[in-house]
């Protein structure tokens, strides 16, 4: 609760930045995959 109302909101902690990046490679990561499959399925007339 103090983090919160402390007055420090625009301060990231270095934990909170490495989940950020973290989160972003996995989005990115199933981001690729998804539009493989998309891709597959297209070739073998899935969709």
């Amino acid at each position: 609760m103090e983090k919160a109302f402390g007055g420090k909101g625009d301060e990231k902690s270095e934990d909170d930045e490495k989940s950020i990046r973290k989160l972003r490679e996995k989005v990115g990561e199933l981001t690729i995959e998804r539009d493989f499959f998309e891709d597959a399925c297209k070739r073998l007339g899935l969709t």
